[in-house]
């Protein structure tokens, strides 16, 4: 609703928009503990921050097809998918993005799904402020380990 809602603003507005949106890799894969305790320090009580911290500690896996059984791996990054803590832990991990970009953009987003909806009185105005804003979204969330699919973005 907020990517309309949006858009049909800047179109009552006179304004040109542009959108955008990146697919991440592996995207929970790749949240790193030590970079969301660091980013989250200052925003949450550290008792909290320490159940979290262990949620997402020590975690391991094994591959089991039919009768074989692969040896124990250890994850050493990663947030369990499919759970609604998963999801939040994520939200909050990659929160911060909106604040690397220009302040006239619209940025919605929610888990690995993110758009950006960037406007100008022109085309041109319009494609300048997409292509700074994807640099600057792109240095961000590598900056946070993640890695951006170009083939889906």
């Amino acid at each position: 609703m907020e990517v309309k809602d949006t858009l049909l603003e800047n179109m009552d507005n006179i304004l040109v928009s542009i959108m955008y949106s990146l697919d991440l890799s592996a995207a929970f894969d790749m949240l790193r503990k030590d970079t969301f305790v660091d980013n989250m320090r200052s925003h949450m009580p550290p008792a909290l921050l320490n159940i979290i911290a262990d949620f997402l500690s020590n975690r391991r896996f094994y591959v089991n097809v039919g009768d074989l059984k692969s040896e124990m791996f250890m994850l050493d990054r990663g947030c369990p998918q499919g759970s609604v803590l998963g999801t939040v832990l994520f939200n909050l991990y990659i929160g911060k993005i909106h604040e690397m970009l220009p302040p006239e953009v619209c940025f919605v987003a929610y888990a690995d799904d993110s758009y950006v909806i960037c406007p100008g009185k022109n085309l041109d105005e319009a494609k300048a402020l997409a292509e700074s804003s994807l640099r600057n979204h792109i240095q961000s969330l590598r900056d946070l380990g993640m890695v951006v699919n170009g083939d889906k973005t």
